[in-house]
């Protein structure tokens, strides 16, 4: 299971290897291609925290740098705005990593709970400043592509804890985490067809157990004389 991670890697699709290990994980917790997938989402996770820090840092350079103080001024101003969003999603998605790496299906479902709270506490914080008079373009337009981020990463830690539930066999459980992932992007597909299956699957328990509870009880096969 865990060869199909490493060949969309080759092939240069980390979000797509990225989302394959994180379903392993939630799906086939004790599994060895968990203990795999867990590996390389470490990895992964270090190499995600090398990129931001660097990223982070050549922000800061960028402000340092800037010509003329006006226009440092206002890239002060507007990370002044930005740096706590940022933050604050930081600490999400390192909730999400640390739920993929538990063994434990109730500590990586809080984790993926934790991460989605803060995505939409940074959700909150944007719609506050977005809703702010005399914006600037620059701001408005980091303020939405953070808005569209935050957004999907939000949908994400609630269908990793949605996959966690249904990999138990709780399609109720799995239900209230894609509605909640509609709740926040109404749009999503992925949300969409977690919530079908997860309603399908449903619909089919209470199919079996109206049927188990048709049969006869005791042995014996016959009708009785």
């Amino acid at each position: 299971v865990f060869e199909s991670v490493l060949a969309h890697e080759k092939e240069g699709n980390l979000e797509l290897a990225h989302d394959v290990a994180s379903r392993i994980v939630a799906k086939l917790p004790e599994t060895k291609s968990a203990d795999r997938a867990r590996a390389w989402l470490k990895q992964h996770e270090a190499q995600h925290e090398e990129k931001r820090v660097a990223e982070e840092k050549a922000k800061e350079e960028a402000v340092e740098k800037a010509a003329a103080a006006e226009t440092k001024e206002e890239l002060k101003a507007q990370e002044k705005v930005l740096k706590p969003i940022r933050t604050q999603m930081d600490k999400g998605h390192k909730r999400n990593a640390a739920g993929l790496q538990e063994k434990s299906s109730s500590k990586s479902k809080s984790a993926f709970e934790a991460a989605a709270g803060e995505y939409k506490g940074a959700l909150s914080r944007i719609a506050k400043e977005k809703g702010k008079k005399d914006v600037p373009a620059g701001t408005m337009s980091e303020l939405e592509s953070l808005d569209a981020t935050a957004k999907n990463e939000c949908v994400d830690a609630y269908m990793n804890a949605a996959n966690v539930e249904l990999g138990r066999g709780n399609t109720a459980g799995a239900k209230k985490y894609a509605e909640k992932a509609l709740a926040v992007d109404p749009g999503n597909a992925t949300a969409q067809q977690m919530l079908t299956t997860a309603e399908m699957a449903t619909t089919d328990k209470l199919y079996l157990d109206e049927i188990r509870g048709r049969r006869p009880r005791g042995g014996g096969g016959g009708p009785r004389r």
